[in-house]
């Protein structure tokens, strides 16, 4: 895979502000099959190392059945709502909405690690996610994502 980025300069940046994390744009090419590249573009997350899927969709949020429509938009509707806001001062989703507008994550090491949770991949598709690039996968997560 090639993976190109720029950084995107938020309003805060441009002040002066430190920024806590980075947004970059980024264009990434994805051999869907062979001689047939697959494009993808756009905004991405990036995220620190060892999230967990408690902070992918928090456990009040596992009662939404991704079977049915409307508890699908949901449930993507709170993907990644588990992160401390302290650290993230942007939402991968934003409130009110049940969409992202990153349909890029890019992770570090151990992404999706902690409990088995089979909603974890479910909300990043549900948001609107299209890959997640990161340094490692737990193992439970890599899974899941392949299952569901």
């Amino acid at each position: 895979m090639k993976l190109s980025a720029q950084p995107v300069r938020s309003s805060a940046a441009r002040a002066g502000q430190a920024a806590r994390r980075s947004c970059v744009r980024v264009c990434a090419k994805v051999s869907k099959k062979e001689g047939e590249p697959r494009v993808i573009s756009g905004k991405c997350y990036v995220t620190r190392d060892n999230i967990d899927t408690d902070q992918i969709i928090p456990a009040e949020y596992l009662t939404l059945v991704p079977s049915k429509p409307d508890e699908y938009e949901k449930l993507g509707s709170y993907a990644l709502i588990g992160l401390p806001d302290d650290t993230y001062t942007t939402r991968y989703v934003q409130e009110g909405q049940m969409k992202t507008e990153y349909p890029v994550i890019i992770g570090g090491q151990n992404f999706g690690c902690g409990s088995s949770r089979e909603h974890a991949p479910v909300a990043l598709g549900a948001a609107g996610a299209q890959v997640c690039v990161a340094e490692s996968y737990a193992r439970i997560f890599f899974r899941n994502c392949i299952a569901t």
